[in-house]
C-alpha cells in the first residue's frame, strides 16, 4: 500500500466516523440540554430554564395538530430549544432558521432562541421582529415543524419526493390554523404581494394552495400528495375571479 493510498483510507475513515457521530448527535442530542420538561405528548429540552408558560404554548400547538389527519393521540414529540447560537448551528446547520426537522433521519424538532413566555421566537436579525410575527408565533413554528415529522408517516423522504408547495404548504396550513385568512391571502396572491414569494422564506402562497385544495376542493392531504398536481395549473385556478371563496 502506497503512502498516498493509506492517507486516502485514513481520511475516508475519519470522514465516515465523523458523519456517524454527527448522525448520532442528531438522533440523541439530549446531553447538550440541561433542562427538560414533559407535558402531554411533548418532551421539551432547552439550554435555558423552561418557563411554565411552555404548557400554554404546547396546548395551542396540540390544538393545531389535532386538525391534521396525520395526527394520532399516541404520537410523541421531542422538541429542543437552541437558545445559544452554536447549538442552533450545530443541530440545524443554519444560524437563521426558525425551526427544523431533519426529515427522513429523525423527527426531533429544533427551535431557535425563543421567548416562551411571550409565545414568540427571537429574530436572527437583532432589533427586529420576524416577518408576519402576528401570524407566526412560537406555537406556529412548533406546529409547522412537527407537521413535517408527521408527514413521514406517508413517506419517509417526502421532502425529496414531493413538490415543495405540498410539503411546506401543509405544514403552514396546520401551523397557522385559525390565523389564516383565505380571502386576504388570495387577494395578496392576485396582487403579487411580496408575502406570496416563497423566496422570502414565507410559505403563504403554498399555504393558500393547500387551503384551496383541502377546504375548497374537498381533498384530503393524502389525496393532495397522491395527485401531485402542477403548481402552475393550481395558480391559474386561484387567479380565476369566479372561484368560490373560502368561508
Amino acid at each position: 500500500m502506497t503512502r498516498i493510498n493509506k492517507k486516502v483510507k485514513i481520511s475516508g475513515f475519519i470522514i465516515s466516523l465523523s458523519f456517524l457521530i454527527y448522525l448520532g448527535l442528531l438522533l440523541c442530542p439530549n446531553f447538550l440540554f440541561a433542562n427538560r420538561h414533559k407535558y402531554k405528548n411533548f418532551d421539551i429540552y432547552s439550554d435555558r430554564k423552561i418557563p411554565i408558560e411552555i404548557e400554554d404554548v404546547l396546548t395551542e400547538v396540540l390544538k393545531k395538530l389535532k386538525k391534521s389527519e396525520l395526527y394520532e393521540s399516541t404520537d410523541k414529540f421531542s422538541i429542543y430549544f437552541c437558545n445559544t447560537q452554536w447549538r442552533l448551528l450545530l443541530l440545524t446547520r443554519n444560524p437563521n432558521v426558525g425551526g427544523l426537522v431533519n426529515q427522513g433521519l429523525s423527527n426531533n424538532v429544533f427551535i431557535r432562541e425563543s421567548e416562551i413566555e411571550k409565545n414568540k421566537i427571537v429574530s436572527p436579525t437583532k432589533g427586529q421582529e420576524i416577518a408576519l410575527v402576528e401570524e407566526r408565533p412560537l406555537s406556529y413554528f412548533l406546529a409547522h415543524e412537527i407537521t413535517h415529522s408527521l408527514q413521514t408517516k406517508i413517506e419517509r423522504f417526502m421532502h425529496i419526493t414531493t413538490p415543495k408547495y405540498i410539503v411546506e404548504g401543509y405544514a403552514d396550513y396546520i401551523g397557522k390554523g385559525s390565523l389564516f385568512d383565505f380571502k386576504k391571502y388570495q387577494n395578496n396572491f392576485k396582487n403579487n404581494h411580496f408575502t406570496m414569494n416563497p423566496a422570502t422564506g414565507l410559505y403563504n402562497k403554498y399555504h393558500l394552495i393547500i387551503a384551496y385544495l383541502i377546504d375548497v376542493k374537498g381533498l384530503s392531504f393524502r389525496e393532495v400528495v397522491k395527485q401531485k398536481r402542477s403548481l402552475k395549473e393550481i395558480e391559474n385556478e386561484l387567479k380565476n375571479e369566479n372561484i368560490k371563496m373560502y368561508k
